[in-house]
């Protein structure tokens, strides 16, 4: 469990002294509920409580099988006859596939439009990117996680993201006139009316919950004001709020025997409209502590999609970033900063103030992106502009190679490195061996105008 404000909570010293008077013992809720310790049929059905838990349990299982007529296989006959119809057509397309060697049906991951154009999204991309095996179970199997009864922060990320949805919609054109009486009246009068809906905050009877809800409307407060402040720090202003792209066509990538439409959602665009030239950046809100966007794996390449997208409406890329707008400072993320990478021309747009800083010998750090001068050098972040355009490209071109290999039924256990110690379906998938995990690496870049440039996070071939 964890405390309001997001910390570790530790057992009340009374729990601790109650059990050993009494010799009570914890019960894993987790545990309670597993198929596997189940004795009979009855017990089977009471333990998997849900269609969703016991779909879980029985993909858990498979791998278990030694033997048909052993305990387990009798177990899985018993949750495969409980579950609905419609679970029972997912295992049997892609679990008990009627291809050759077990490779499923790759167009079944996708949905068509009325023009027969595949439909997918950057985020199952980036899923596949992740692990193949992992997109397989979430976006073929659409495996949910199993639920443990764990209690979990109340949908801060949600009530956040809406929150900063809301002001800044509500603000486009006007928050550098705003000051900060306006934006306190506006702030407080969003968060009531987010805090309103049952459907974001939900249920706040107990008084925890009702802490944790006191301690992010305190955060939300904070973090309007600072990331207000920011913008107008900036010559970028907020221009699109929850930009989605796709519906238009405006990434079509034909890969395999098919072209895809490519759809996705940013939470913010902010842009620069000044000599003729239109530039844009994109930035994601997050909750967890991502560093820079990745910039060749496919882990990041809804941002990278994005600029593309934004590209196709004269918008020069000038910058893709992530936004910590919860986690405590550490060494590598900085909330309430822009984290990413940016056309280094631009450096004195994004923060106004950073080249007037005086040169003193020391590092001058940025008022609005995790970025630094330090002995007249940028920071590794900061690109040129011909680095950026040809990074951009480059996730369009590993996307078209992703969505084939899905068409060709690719489900194979090869996860990123460090990918399967944060994954939700370790019970089902088993973890790959190590020598089958990714690995990233760190060098320069060969990129035309990069002139070997070192940017960070790996290296492209």
């Amino acid at each position: 469990a964890i405390t309001p404000d997001g910390g570790q909570a530790l057992p009340s010293p009374v729990i601790a002294e109650l059990k050993e008077i009494t010799g009570v013992r914890e019960i894993s809720l987790a545990e309670k509920h597993s198929v596997i310790k189940a004795e009979n049929s009855i017990s089977l059905a009471s333990r998997a409580a849900t269609d969703k838990n016991a779909f879980f349990e029985f993909l858990q299982l498979l791998p278990k099988v030694t033997h048909s007529g052993d305990k387990v296989s009798q177990n899985l006959d018993i949750l495969y006859a409980s579950l609905p119809d419609e679970l029972k057509e997912r295992i049997n397309a892609l679990i008990y596939s009627p291809k050759e060697e077990g490779i499923p049906d790759g167009r079944l991951y996708f949905n068509k439009d009325a023009e027969g154009r595949y439909l997918t999204k950057a985020t199952q991309l980036e899923a596949y990117f992740k692990c193949p095996y992992l997109h397989h179970l979430q976006h073929g199997v659409k495996l949910e996680p199993r639920k443990d009864g764990k209690l979990q922060r109340n949908n801060a990320g949600t009530i956040i993201h809406r929150v900063l949805e809301l002001f800044f919609r509500r603000t486009l054109g006007k928050l550098r006139d705003m000051s900060e009486s306006d934006i306190s009246r506006l702030a407080e009068a969003i968060i009531n009316e987010v805090y309103s809906d049952p459907k974001i905050v939900g249920e706040s009877g107990d008084m925890f919950t009702k802490n944790s809800l006191e301690s992010i409307r305190r955060e939300c407060r904070g973090i309007i004001f600072k990331l207000a402040e920011k913008v107008k720090l900036s010559a970028y202003t907020p221009k699109l709020i929850e930009y989605g792209f796709g519906d238009g066509g405006e990434i079509i990538i034909p890969a395999g025997d098919g072209r895809f439409v490519v759809k996705g959602k940013i939470d913010r665009v902010d842009t620069l409209e000044k000599g003729g030239s239109k530039k844009a950046i994109v930035i994601d809100y997050k909750t967890g502590s991502k560093k820079d966007p990745d910039a060749y794996f496919g882990k990041s390449l809804q941002l990278w999609m994005y600029l593309k997208a934004l590209s196709r409406e004269g918008y020069e890329p000038a910058g893709a970033f992530y936004l910590p707008i919860i986690d405590a400072p550490s060494k590598d993320v900085k909330p309430l900063l822009l984290n990413g990478y940016f056309d280094a021309d631009e450096l004195g747009n994004l923060d106004t103030k950073i080249l007037e800083a005086p040169d003193e010998g020391k590092k001058i750090l940025s008022s609005t992106i995790n970025a630094s001068i330090s002995k007249g050098k940028l920071s590794k972040n900061a690109l040129d502009k011909e680095t950026l355009c040809a990074i951009v490209d480059y996730n369009i071109e590993i996307a078209g190679i992703a969505l084939k290999e899905i068409l060709e039924g690719n489900i194979e256990k090869l996860p990123l490195e460090n990918s399967c110690n944060r994954c939700e379906y370790l019970l089902v998938c088993g973890g790959a061996e190590s020598e089958n995990c990714r690995k990233t690496s760190s060098g320069k870049l060969p990129l035309a105008g990069s002139d070997g440039k070192e940017v960070g996070d790996a290296k492209m071939d």
